[in-house]
């Protein structure tokens, strides 16, 4: 644990701060949802440099699964020894869309403890994760930039290589008709009600946690829980 300490202080002085503990989603807790009891697998959908992936890394959990579709080396090797350093969680990065990642069927992933999802900001690339991924989640998903992104989609011209890839939001009359990511975190909970919004915050642009409920005292519980046992500020 005291070697885990050490790499994690490194990687702070060594790399820039957001592929650390730093970035856009510091304060978020990360962390502590990670190393709940019961949460093993986790799967990561957008990983640019790394923060979160840092955070989950730090809570040693049985397998995690990065997904992006730019794989950027310095940091991806980085994050790869610190891996191999913790000793107790199997990573893999996967350079592909969240949009082609497989929870079913031959050559699934295994289902998901968590789900993390930080990738183009807009309501119909979210409301196609939610509806692919979030059925598949055992216990909670996470979203990032819902404040900054909450009622404004976010331009793909942010993410120069999606360039590549075919437009797989479009032409559908199943996504949200109001931009932003409200709109499909609304909608997702309209049409799996098994599923809650357990917080909701608003700094460092801002993450929602849905859970999958259990009954009204768990439910109640895990709300109070992630008030009091993470660093968020709602």
């Amino acid at each position: 644990m005291l070697k885990l300490k050490l790499l994690l202080i490194v990687l702070v002085f060594a790399v820039p701060l957001p592929v650390a503990v730093g970035g856009k989603v510091r304060n978020h807790g990360l962390h502590a949802l990670a190393e709940e009891e019961g949460v093993e697998n986790i799967l990561e959908c957008g990983v640019q440099k790394g923060s979160s992936t840092a955070a989950f890394l730090s809570a040693r959990p049985l397998r995690l699964h990065s997904v992006d579709i730019t794989k950027k080396i310095g940091f991806v090797d980085r994050l790869e020894r610190l891996a191999a350093q913790c000793g107790a969680t199997s990573f893999q990065f996967l350079q592909q869309s969240s949009l082609e990642v497989k929870l079913k069927g031959e050559g699934a992933l295994p289902a998901p403890d968590l789900l993390f999802l930080d990738t183009l900001h807009a309501g119909p690339q979210l409301s196609r994760e939610l509806s692919l991924l979030g059925p598949s989640v055992r216990r909670y998903i996470v979203l990032h930039d819902t404040a900054t992104n909450a009622f404004e989609d976010e331009g793909a011209e942010h993410y120069p290589d999606l360039k590549g890839y075919n437009d797989q939001t479009s032409g559908s009359s199943d996504l949200p008709s109001f931009p932003g990511l409200w709109a499909a975190i609304i909608d997702f909970l309209v049409a799996f009600p098994e599923w809650f919004l357990a917080l909701r915050c608003f700094n460092n642009c801002g993450l929602v946690v849905l859970r999958r409920s259990e009954s009204a005292a768990k439910d109640a519980e895990s709300r109070r829980w992630l008030r009091t046992r993470t660093a968020w500020t709602v």
